[in-house]
């Protein structure tokens, strides 16, 4: 696998459209994201628009090409997150209108979205997952679960949005009747211990950190309100589960067909023997690029700034996409 470079600065200046915002539920991360990238392209010379797209097709493709005084642009940084928007939808769009855009193409981004999908193809390259199942909310409701405490997930959300740890069967069917987020759960055996997660650019893991917060899960709340959470980087863990989790988010990373920059979550169990055992959770192919993002903190410690970052990924941007 090739070395990564540090992209050389000063850069040829380009003409990038920002797409942030959006519908999703992670619409206020997106747009916090999107303030940093445009942040960052401008202090890099580049051209940068944004656009906060509508759920309308021809809406969309109608602001892309507007952009640039009609010209539309060389390369599109869709730092959109969550459903339909990173999950192949709007990059088979992107891929059809032949604009070079950022990230995972359609496929990868389908794959990795889908958390059922992604455990069973991770899982039979040999990477540790919890146990789980995919099942309908009605199934989940009726029967109580293997394990307590557990983990219930939507399927094709990011950001922790409705992941909740249940404890009894009592809260597992009050839960299933609040669902709002479709009709299948992801349900896995919750995995105490501590909270690991890697970078990976272009199928090289960068490093690994730790993030320290209150509470069982790494919630919403705790990901995007500053002082909820701290970041210890390197991670430190002994020096071969630090190991693992660049192995093994490597090869999430080409198992899911992931391109460019993702981020892997993982859990890590250190709680009954030394060493522990890692688990992989998911991972994110649009990681977020706020103030308080794991990505470009991981790569801080690598020596290189949010605006490397940044001209990294616009350079390895393409298209089309697989």
């Amino acid at each position: 696998m090739s070395e990564l470079v540090k992209p050389k600065l000063p850069v040829k200046p380009r003409n990038v459209l920002v797409l942030m915002g959006g519908w999703s539920a992670e619409r206020e991360v997106s747009l916090s994201s999107g303030q940093g990238v445009m942040r960052a392209l401008k202090a890099l010379d580049h051209g940068a628009e944004s656009f906060d797209p509508p759920r309308d097709v021809l809406a969309l493709a109608q602001g892309i090409q507007a952009s640039f005084n009609h010209q539309g642009p060389d390369i599109i940084f869709n730092i959109l997150h969550g459903h339909e928007v990173e999950d192949g939808i709007l990059q088979g769009v992107l891929n059809l209108m032949g604009i070079p855009y950022t990230f995972s193409g359609v496929l990868g981004s389908s794959l990795a979205m889908n958390k059922g999908v992604a455990r069973d193809i991770v899982g039979s390259c040999g990477v540790r997952c919890p146990e789980g199942e995919l099942l309908s909310v009605s199934q989940y409701k009726t029967t109580p679960w293997t394990f307590f405490p557990h983990v219930m997930k939507p399927l094709t959300e990011g950001s922790t949005v409705g992941v909740q740890m249940v404890s009894s069967f009592a809260e597992q069917v009050s839960l299933a009747d609040a669902w709002t987020y479709g009709d299948q759960v992801l349900v896995e055996r919750y995995i105490p211990g501590r909270e690991i997660q890697v970078a990976v650019f272009g199928g090289v893991a960068t490093g690994a950190l730790e993030i320290t917060f209150e509470g069982p899960i790494f919630s919403y709340e705790a990901k995007y309100t500053e002082g909820k959470a701290q970041h210890l980087c390197p991670a430190p863990v002994p020096p071969e589960v630090y190991q693992d989790a660049l192995k093994m988010a490597e090869t999430a990373y080409r198992a899911l067909r992931c391109s460019g920059v993702v981020r892997s979550d993982f859990r890590y169990d250190d709680t009954s023997k030394d060493p522990g055992v890692l688990y992989f959770l998911e991972t994110n192919t649009q990681p977020g690029m706020t103030s308080l993002s794991i990505v470009p903190d991981i790569m801080k410690t690598q020596g290189w700034s949010y605006e490397d970052v940044v001209q990294w990924i616009i350079e390895d941007a393409s298209c089309p996409k697989p």
